[in-house]
This record gives structure tokens, sequence and C-alpha cells, in this order.
């Protein structure tokens, strides 16, 4: 796997920030997303944490999910 740093040094590049889904229908449309958005082949994904921390098991699930 190249780091970021080799992604966007290759030249253009794509990258997309996510949000945590909150409902168990915006999970399947993330889901849905996600499948199409991998064959882009992005150099990152960001994650946003939510203020307050309100949807910090949420970012965490989606970071796990995305890694694995």
């Amino acid at each position: 796997m190249p780091t970021v740093a080799e992604g966007v040094g290759a030249g253009r590049f794509v990258s997309f920030e996510l949000w945590p889904p909150r409902s168990p229908d915006s999970a399947a449309a993330l889901e849905a997303a996600l499948d199409e958005l991998a064959g882009l082949g992005p150099a990152f994904v960001a994650i946003t944490y939510g203020a307050g921390g309100s949807t910090r098991e949420r970012t965490h699930d989606l970071v796990v999910r995305l890694v694995d």
C-alpha cells in the first residue's frame, strides 16, 4: 500500500472527506458509496470526528472498516 506522500507526489490524485453515518439508512448509503469510491483509488481519506465527540464511536468504526 503506497503512503499518502507517494500518492500525492505521483501527480494528480483524488481524496475524500467522509462523515460517520447517523442512521441505518445513511450507513447503508455510505457502504454503497464506499464501494464506488474505492475504484477511484484515493490517495487518502479524511474522516470528520465531529464537534464535542458526539460521533466518536461511529468515526472509530468507520476508520476500522476502511483499514480492513
